[in-house]
């Protein structure tokens, strides 16, 4: 409907919002990707993707590494669904990072 679309606009505008302004409590999650050949071949590539949590003032909590091997040249477009796995995967490694942080900041 016509009303959703202001609606889902305001929406939006305060969640950009938000982000610009980190409070105490936000976390930003950056992920830097470097990728090169395997070594094996030019049929793949060796690709290392580092996920670190910082906190507003760029104090590190720490960070998360990937390492694979994917066929040569698949990085180098959309990565489409491969980003959901990538990010799928890392989830839970991330998580366990946050939870180890939490415990240290309560000691």
């Amino acid at each position: 409907s016509a009303s959703a679309t202001p609606a889902a606009e305001r929406d939006c505008r305060m969640a950009r919002r938000s982000a610009e302004t980190p409070g105490d409590e936000t976390l930003l999650l950056l992920g830097s990707v470097h990728h090169a050949p395997d070594g094996r071949g030019r049929a793949r590539e060796s690709v290392e993707i580092a996920w670190t949590v910082l906190r507003p003032d760029g104090t590190g909590l720490g960070t998360v590494v990937q390492t694979d091997s994917v066929p040569a040249g698949r990085l180098g477009g959309a990565w489409g669904a491969l980003a959901d796995e990538v990010a799928a995967a890392a989830a839970p490694a991330v998580a366990a990072m946050l939870r180890q942080a939490a415990v240290r900041a309560e000691r």
